[in-house]
């Protein structure tokens, strides 16, 4: 069975687009760490904060630990202590590509643990998708996902 990874993006377009996320059970293996909850409960709508952190719910994933720990980022019991290489590359590859986005510490660690659990990522973020496809990562919009589940 496949195994995706939402890169946080998603869940703000499975909930504005209305999408049922309840298709997706039992079709493949889903996946996530705590950066993505973590980006989700910081969104500041409170209401929107809710619908989001309610549809990531409603997605059945198990929690994995990101690859890299990263301080002022990562969580303690949720991330391992990894060397870095590849997530200091795609950091770095990703501030050359949008000017430094304040998310791209978040991004990074999402794609490293992607790619080094061999999950697909699903996000429609163009950079992202570039760098993790350039570093030997699978990738798919969400386009890409729902034809293919």
């Amino acid at each position: 069975m496949q195994s995706f990874m939402f890169d946080t993006n998603i869940f703000n377009r499975v909930l504005d687009g209305g999408i049922d996320v309840a298709p997706f059970v039992g079709k493949a293996r889903f996946l996530a760490t705590h950066v993505q909850l973590d980006e989700l409960s910081r969104t500041s709508d409170q209401s929107r904060r809710t619908s989001l952190l309610a549809v990531f719910e409603k997605v059945p994933q198990e929690t994995v630990p990101t690859k890299t720990f990263v301080l002022q980022t990562s969580v303690l019991d949720s991330a391992e202590v990894g060397e870095g290489t590849l997530y200091s590359k795609m950091r770095c590859e990703l501030d050359q590509l949008n000017k430094g986005k304040p998310n791209n510490v978040e991004d990074a660690l999402i794609a490293e643990t992607a790619i080094k659990n061999d999950f697909t990522l699903v996000s429609d973020d163009r950079d992202l998708s570039q760098v993790t496809k350039q570093n030997g990562g699978s990738c798919v919009n969400l386009k890409e996902f729902l034809a293919a589940i």
